[in-house]
């Protein structure tokens, strides 16, 4: 890789790792739901374990730390979502299962089978199990539940 996307990365990781809590958690998009917590822990999470080289660097290190804040603080035994009030939700879940997996970490077996229920064939995956349109097939959703499955 080129020194200056290497060093580009290096910055983006650092910026990351100095928003992360001391518990892990990120937090963004406060609405009126409240903040985005283990959507955006899970996201960021994932883009600090991408980054690391090793397992024990800094960059590992948070991205364990996120994956511990979210298994301490997993809200529905469905999986992840937005925050603790919305439910659970497809990209939220998959997101995090990614870490996990690119953690070498084990994956909740009944975060899969909810995952697998939210297919819609001809559409792809919902984001919610419901009859509105967040339950039907969203192509930003779709391709990271595919991922983890």
């Amino acid at each position: 890789m080129r020194d200056d996307v290497v060093s580009a990365v290096d910055k983006a990781a650092h910026y990351l790792r100095s928003l992360q809590g001391n518990d892990g958690c990120f937090e963004d998009y406060h609405l009126p739901v409240g903040a985005a917590r283990d959507w955006v822990t899970a996201y960021a999470g994932l883009a600090l374990a991408e980054t690391s080289s090793t397992p024990s660097d800094i960059n590992g290190e948070a991205a364990r730390l996120a994956a511990h804040w979210l298994r301490t603080h997993q809200s529905y035994e469905e999986g992840w979502g937005y925050n603790d009030t919305t439910g659970p939700d497809a990209d939220s879940t998959a997101t995090a299962l990614l870490l996990f997996q690119k953690l070498g970490e084990p994956v909740p077996e009944a975060s899969l089978t909810w995952l697998s229920s939210l297919w819609r064939p001809q559409e792809g995956f919902a984001t919610y199990p419901q009859q509105d349109a967040w339950g039907q097939g969203h192509p930003c959703v779709t391709p990271v539940v595919a991922l983890v499955l």
